[in-house]
């Protein structure tokens, strides 16, 4: 057992971005270990740049918001949050609140990192990620050597035995099968990906198949028409009060739409929210059908500067209030009808530059 005192390992913090600092909690200088622990901490307006290694995370957002970015796919993650994050999946973190963030980090050193062969340092190859190359993943599973197994450690041992086993275990032990799968730890989700079904077709032989069908969703991803939208939801007097909202559609190398809806009295400014952007989707299939096209032929880019929706239709959040559900549930049957949509959240100056005052 060792115990130690965050305060003097703070000494030993680095910069981990703009604003964000990185404290080894363990293993530090002189000790080892198969899983590290770190304290990210993340001052307002800070991030930590995308970036990927070999090792997985699991980041337990210990006071704070951020957004946590990767691929196509942005989330607001508040305090109480914890995001899973999968070998050499490209990751980064921005202070979304009004106060410092601070996140625990846990990360499994089953791969031959740089930090885990060095004993703990905190240099940069730590942030641009693993040494380990598939080149020489594939030579290690190649190898000519039995499987390491797990093996149990007896209360006591001669040090001539101790000495023997150590030299025959010399690769680290396996230890792949008594972790969580990425399915089974609570991380971001992402939205899901909705394609046209692909029309039946004859039997072939399985490569001529799998060639057609390739050749098919790839049409198919180059004919999809990419919309950008944005909208923003309202109300005037105390809630409940009189709802509005506005919203924007845009095609690339056209110029913006921009459309300003009243929704009457007894409105939240969360249910106006909704409202905006059901108002948004519908505009744009009664558009897709005086053109003879359908919402199947094309993919939408959503942003938004609420959270609150973002992250529920997400899935990260669930929604208790009767009426604002059965809005939500709206808003996602209308959505689901297109070839693929995302949503992301940006802050409320970005809806002013879009939308206007």
């Amino acid at each position: 057992m060792e115990i130690r005192d965050a305060s003097e390992l703070r000494k030993s913090s680095a910069p981990g971005g703009e604003g964000a600092t990185l404290t080894p909690l363990h293993p530090v200088q002189g000790s080892e270990g198969l899983v590290s622990v770190d304290l990210w901490v993340i001052e307002t307006g800070g991030s930590v740049s995308t970036h990927k290694h070999g090792e997985e995370h699991v980041i337990f957002v210990i006071s704070g918001m951020i957004e946590v970015s990767g691929g196509s796919t942005t989330s607001v993650v508040r305090e109480g949050g914890v995001v899973y994050t999968s070998s050499a999946e490209a990751h980064g973190i921005r202070n979304r609140g009004n106060e410092q963030a601070r996140l625990l980090v846990s990360t499994p050193l089953l791969v031959r990192s740089d930090r885990s062969v060095s004993g703990g340092s905190t240099s940069t190859s730590f942030w641009t990620g693993s040494t380990l190359k598939p080149e020489d993943l594939n030579a290690e599973q190649s190898a000519d050597r039995p499987p390491a197994r797990i093996r149990e450690q007896p209360s006591a041992q001669p040090p001539a035995q101790a000495q023997s086993r150590q030299n025959e275990e010399e690769s680290p032990p396996d230890i792949s099968g008594l972790m969580k799968r990425g399915s089974d730890l609570v991380g971001v989700q992402r939205p899901e990906r909705r394609k046209p079904p692909a029309p039946p077709v004859e039997e072939q032989e399985p490569d001529a198949v799998d060639d057609e069908i390739d050749a098919e969703e790839q049409d198919a991803q180059s004919n999809l028409m990419e919309l950008f939208v944005a909208f923003e939801g309202g109300i005037r007097d105390k809630p409940p009060g009189q709802g509005f909202g506005s919203f924007m559609v845009q095609a690339p190398g056209r110029k913006p739409v921009i459309k300003r809806v009243e929704f009457g009295d007894n409105f939240t400014t969360q249910q106006s929210e909704y409202a905006a952007l059901i108002a948004c989707v519908e505009y744009i299939i009664e558009r897709l059908d005086a053109t003879g096209r359908g919402p199947e032929q094309v993919q939408l880019d959503i942003r938004s500067d609420s959270s609150a929706v973002v992250n529920q239709l997400l899935g990260n959040e669930r929604v208790k209030d009767a009426a604002l559900r059965k809005r939500l549930d709206q808003a996602v049957e209308l959505l689901s009808g297109f070839a693929d949509w995302r949503i992301e959240w940006h802050d409320k100056s970005e809806s002013a530059r879009l939308l206007g005052g």
